[in-house]
């Protein structure tokens, strides 16, 4: 039999993909690389807004008109089934039912879905590339309004440092060289089973071998609860001085109406410290654009927040309701207001994140090259997660480079020397 897997989505969604593959492969199952040569198709969706469902639902019509068995598995299936059904019979698995792949390979149909989160780190992952996702849990402890993607995923599952680790050695073993911890929340992983991030992260650091550690996004309220102690994590030499903290708004009243569980002044002190420790930290940060009741007032609120903490990377995405959530069922904002705000927000963070860029023109780094990029160039990660696009490298080595170019979403690097093979 031969398969073929096509993944969209975050980068949990890209490790269960690794883990479908393992999954197939030790059921002798034969990986192809285009639909057309496949038996059997897997496509691994996501639904965390209503442009991104609309593109899955125009590609299983398309996958569909090929006459193979399809299974459509990921966040979709859950999210929003009534969508599927319209243009596909096919066979829907969701992110729970990973043990049900050999029945489904045997010619079991229908839907495969289960509300208790499988031991995922058990199973076989198959490892690609130099970058390694690397899933500590599923699930989150949040009650967000707007969200969609806890119907899918569910209450949090933490999986143990044990497996973590475990699973991380594996990757190493198999030439990577950057591991990234992922999870709908990384701020809460360990609630569940007695510990957290911090300590998972001094375990992994303690595996031997040059390598990096990319954490995953964490929620503002639950990277609050960590301090002092979290700064400390990201003191070792593997750990990116990177931090994903969604602010969502800068407006405590749209704040609240989201019930996301912090106000705009615990995101403030939280990127103060961290900037406070580490000078060239990155800030990543997602807003919400047009959420319902969002005035004017409010918006401006967002802008001046994120003009005062200057994130290096904003992003950005407008309102869109999903289904059976409760803001689906609050009064919209009229589309033309919400484009016209995020214009104006996509301006601004443009203007900040070239500005932080700029200020690294000059600076020399050891990276590692761990991606192809465009037109023959290469694409390395400085301490600070900056992508850095650098020529005639190899995948794979470490350079000491300088940075001569800034832009908004990259730097452009000058290979001073080769660091290690």
């Amino acid at each position: 039999m031969k398969a073929y897997i096509e993944t969209y989505g975050c980068t949990l969604n890209k490790a269960d993909s690794m883990i479908i593959e393992g999954i197939l492969r030790k059921q002798g199952v034969k990986i192809v690389s285009t639909p057309e040569k496949a038996d059997i198709i897997f496509l691994n969706t996501c639904a965390v807004k209503l442009p991104t469902e609309r593109r899955m639902i125009h590609r299983i019509k398309q996958l569909d008109r090929l006459g193979k068995r399809l299974v459509v598995c990921g966040c979709l299936p859950k999210i929003n089934k009534k969508e599927i059904r319209k243009v596909s019979d096919c066979t829907l698995l969701d992110v729970n039912s990973f043990s049900r792949i050999p029945d489904i390979l045997k010619g079991a149909e229908g839907e495969f879905f289960s509300n208790r989160p499988e031991e995922k780190l058990l199973f076989p992952m198959v490892h690609k590339g130099l970058t390694a996702p690397i899933p500590i849990s599923t699930g989150c402890l949040g009650s967000c309004t707007y969200c969609g993607v806890r119907f899918s995923r569910g209450t949090l599952k933490s999986y143990s440092i044990k497996d973590i680790r475990s699973a991380c050695e594996n990757a190493l073993n198999h030439g990577a060289i950057e591991i990234q911890l992922t999870s709908q929340d990384c701020g809460v992983y360990g609630k569940d089973i007695g510990t957290n991030i911090i300590e998972l992260v001094d375990e992994i650091v303690s595996i031997p071998g040059d390598f990096k550690i990319r954490i995953g996004m964490m929620n503002p309220n639950a990277a609050y609860e960590l301090m002092p102690e979290l700064l400390k994590a990201f003191s070792h030499k593997k750990v990116y001085k990177f931090v994903h903290l969604p602010v969502q708004s800068g407006s405590n009243k749209i704040l609240k109406a989201m019930r996301r569980k912090y106000d705009k002044d615990t995101f403030k002190q939280i990127v103060h410290m961290f900037r406070e420790r580490y000078k060239d930290i990155s800030i990543s940060t997602d807003v919400i654009i047009g959420f319902p009741g969002e005035t004017e007032e409010d918006f401006m609120q967002t802008i001046e927040l994120l003009k005062e903490t200057r994130p290096d990377i904003t992003n950005i995405s407008k309102f869109y309701p999903r289904p059976n959530t409760e803001a689906s069922r609050m009064k919209k904002i009229p589309t033309e207001v919400i484009k016209k705000r995020s214009v104006i927000c996509s301006d601004v963070c443009r203007r900040i994140s070239f500005e932080q860029n700029k200020r690294y023109i000059g600076k020399e780094w050891n990276v590692f090259v761990t991606e192809k990029g465009k037109k023959g160039n290469f694409i390395a990660r400085a301490p600070n997660y900056k992508q850095i696009i650098v020529k005639k490298a190899k995948l794979g080595n470490k350079y000491r480079i300088k940075v001569v170019k800034a832009h908004p979403s990259y730097l452009e690097g000058k290979i001073e020397h080769l660091f290690r093979k």
